[in-house]
């Protein structure tokens, strides 16, 4: 399209579904135990090997874990118009460990991952029932 005046991107993404073919038997963040396969790679909600929940062939990604000291909630999100700079492409959001923030929390989720919103709720309520050594004191 060069010279119509309309600039493009061009993508050189592979698309989600052949990520998930090349890197579902072997990757960094893979552990086997018997017969099951759990993962720990970042933005996987539930730590299974399954496309739905992997958090690096899916674009629009999302997960919540605890601070350092267990006091409060961050959600993280991947930027997707950032894609090309990964300096700049996470963004973190602190969320108090209350049920009061369970609505603005399912709303979120529902404009990135519909799919996984009750998952991602269903964390939320077992980090903020979660005890925690408060090492303050």
């Amino acid at each position: 399209m060069v010279g119509t005046g309309q600039e493009f991107q061009v993508s050189c993404h592979a698309p989600d579904c052949l990520v998930w073919e090349i890197t579902r038997k072997s990757h960094a963040f893979l552990k086997k135990s018997g017969f099951t396969e759990f993962s720990l790679e970042p933005f996987n909600l539930v730590g299974k090997n399954t496309p739905k929940y992997t958090g690096f062939s899916h674009k629009p990604v999302l997960d919540i874990v605890l601070t350092s000291n267990g006091s409060l909630a961050i959600q993280k999100t991947r930027k997707l118009l950032e894609t090309r700079s990964p300096a700049n492409n996470k963004s973190a959001k602190k969320v108090a460990k209350c049920l009061k923030n369970l609505p603005s929390l399912r709303k979120t989720v529902r404009e990135h991952r519909p799919d996984l919103a009750k998952d991602f709720l269903l964390k939320f309520v077992k980090l903020v029932h979660a005890k925690t050594d408060d090492k303050s004191e």
